[in-house]
């Protein structure tokens, strides 16, 4: 690059022309309230009342809520696996599956 142009660059740069200066000028324009919106909902949320649904659990109670939760999710993925497949010996698989996983969830109270 030649002697001028790059005295040229230097100076916009300097100016506050460049790339860097570019998302300084968009903050600079932005509205702050929607910042401080998001602090408020945050906030709120911290004060506020923990509904009923979220209330402080026991870890056992976690726990089986958790495996309750991944139960439900492996019943769901053998049920869509069920629909899609054709193979005797693979429905025959997920058929058992099936029965295992309602079993565990009848154990559980579901």
């Amino acid at each position: 690059m030649p002697e001028g142009q790059t005295l040229v660059v230097c100076e916009r740069l300097a100016l506050g022309a460049g790339p860097a200066s570019a998302g300084a000028r968009y903050n600079n324009i932005v509205a702050r309230g929607w910042e401080s919106k998001s602090v408020e909902a945050q906030i709120e949320a911290a004060t506020g009342t923990v509904p009923h649904s979220q209330a402080r659990l026991s870890r056992i109670e976690v726990a089986q809520l958790h495996q309750k939760e991944n139960l439900k999710l492996s019943r769901k993925q053998v049920l869509q696996q069920l629909q899609a497949n054709q193979n005797p010996r693979r429905r025959a698989m997920l058929e058992q599956a099936l029965i295992d996983l309602d079993a565990k969830l009848a154990a559980l109270g579901v």
